[in-house]
C-alpha cells in the first residue's frame, strides 16, 4: 500500500485553494448560446480516449426514488468532474456539478447545475444539428413545451435562424404559452397546433423533447419527409419512449452522444432491437461526427437522426465555461472551506 501524505492548508481560514460556488442565477446570467456551442465544439472536436466518459450510474429505490451520477474527464486536460442528481420522495430534484483540477486534484468549484443540465443538452443538440441539417433549414417542429423544449428552440435558433416554428404538447394552455413566449422573445412566427403530426409534417428540423411511459411513441416515422433532420432528446431510460421503430429503421445515419447508452438503455432502441431492426451499423458517436469520421456516411444520406441521453463531457464543458465567466466577472462565491488533500 502506498504511503499517504495528508495535509490541510490554512486550517481555520479560507486558503487560495478553497473552492467557489456558482449559483443557478449566476449560471443563467453569464452563459449564452454561442459561447456554450463553441465550448462544446472544442470538447467534441478532440479525440476522446476510452474511459473519459464512462456510463452513467443509476441507483433506484423501491419508492420511486433514484440517484444518477455522471463522471468524466475533459479531453482538453483541464478539469474532471461529476454531476449528481436524484428524485426525492417529495418529487424534488436538485443538481450538483463538482469540478476537480486534473493537474493537482483539488476541488475547484461546486455549481448548481439545474440550468446547466437543460442548457448543455440544448447547446449540444444545436451543435449536432449545425452539422446534420442543411444550411437552408429554417423551419422547426417541436414536440413538448417544457424547459427542454424551450431551450432547444432557442439554441437551434442560434445556429439556424428560424423563419417558422410549430409546437405541440398535450396541454393546450402550455403549448399556447410556449408559442407566445418564443415569438415575443425572438420575433419568429410560432404556431401552437393540436397534434404531433401537424407539428412535424413538412418541417426541415424536428426536436422531440417529450416522452411517454406507456410504450406508445410520440413521433412516427411516416409523418417525416426524407429531408427532415430529427433530434430526439426526451426519452433517456428503458421505460421511456419518444420515436417509433420506423424512425430508427428509415434513418440513414444515427448520431448518438453516448452510443452504448442510446442503443442499449433507451426504450425506443430496445424496442427496435426486439423487433429485429439492425441499426448498429449506422450509429456514429457525436465525437465521430465532429471529427469528420462520419462524413462518408453522411454523403447523400437522408433521414438523419440525432439521439441524446446527455453525457458528462457536456456538463463539464458548460460548467467550465460558467466557472470561468463567473470568476472573471466577480460573481463566484468563495466558500469558507478547504478539503483535505492526500498526496501519494
Amino acid at each position: 500500500m502506498n504511503q499517504e501524505h495528508i495535509s490541510t492548508e490554512n486550517q481555520g481560514g479560507v486558503s487560495s485553494s478553497s473552492p467557489v460556488f456558482i449559483s443557478d442565477d449566476v449560471v443563467r446570467q453569464v452563459l449564452d448560446w454561442p459561447a456554450m456551442i463553441d465550448a462544446l465544439r472544442i470538447t467534441y472536436s478532440i479525440p476522446h480516449p476510452p474511459g473519459v466518459s464512462p456510463p452513467r450510474v443509476l441507483a433506484r429505490g423501491q419508492d420511486r426514488t433514484w440517484m444518477r451520477t455522471l463522471t468524466g474527464l475533459d479531453p482538453t486536460g483541464r478539469f474532471m468532474g461529476v454531476k449528481q442528481f436524484g428524485l426525492s420522495r417529495d418529487f424534488c430534484i436538485e443538481y450538483l456539478i463538482s469540478l476537480f483540477n486534473q493537474q493537482n486534484g483539488r476541488i475547484t468549484a461546486l455549481l448548481d447545475a439545474a440550468a446547466i443540465t437543460a442548457m448543455r443538452t440544448a447547446a449540444t443538440t444545436a451543435m449536432a444539428m449545425d452539422r446534420l441539417a442543411p444550411a437552408s433549414a429554417a423551419t422547426l417542429g417541436v414536440l413538448g413545451s417544457g424547459t427542454e423544449a424551450a431551450t432547444h428552440a432557442r439554441a437551434i435558433h442560434a445556429v439556424r435562424p428560424l423563419q417558422q416554428l410549430t409546437v405541440f404538447s398535450p396541454t393546450e394552455a402550455r403549448r399556447n404559452a410556449f408559442a407566445e413566449a418564443f415569438e415575443a422573445e425572438t420575433g419568429v412566427p410560432t404556431r401552437a397546433v393540436s397534434s404531433a403530426q401537424e407539428a412535424v409534417s413538412g418541417q426541415a428540423m424536428v426536436v422531440g423533447a417529450t416522452r411517454t411511459m406507456d410504450g406508445k411513441p410520440v413521433l412516427q416515422g411516416q409523418w417525416l419527409s426524407q429531408e427532415t433532420v430529427v433530434a430526439s432528446i426526451g426519452a433517456t431510460l428503458p421505460d421511456h419512449y419518444e420515436v417509433d421503430t420506423q424512425v430508427i429503421q428509415q434513418a440513414g445515419i444515427i448520431i448518438a452522444d453516448v452510443p452504448e447508452e442510446v442503443t442499449e438503455e433507451t426504450g425506443c432502441f430496445i424496442t427496435a432491437a426486439r423487433e429485429g431492426i439492425d441499426f448498429h451499423s449506422k450509429v456514429f458517436s457525436l465525437n465521430q461526427l465532429m471529427l469528420g469520421e462520419a462524413n462518408d456516411a453522411l454523403e447523400g444520406c437522408r433521414y438523419r437522426l440525432y439521439r441524446s441521453v446527455g453525457g458528462s463531457l457536456q456538463d463539464i464543458a458548460v460548467a467550465t465555461l460558467a466557472y470561468d465567466l463567473a470568476v472573471q466577472q466577480g460573481l463566484a462565491q468563495h466558500l469558507p472551506i478547504t478539503f483535505t488533500s492526500k498526496q501519494f
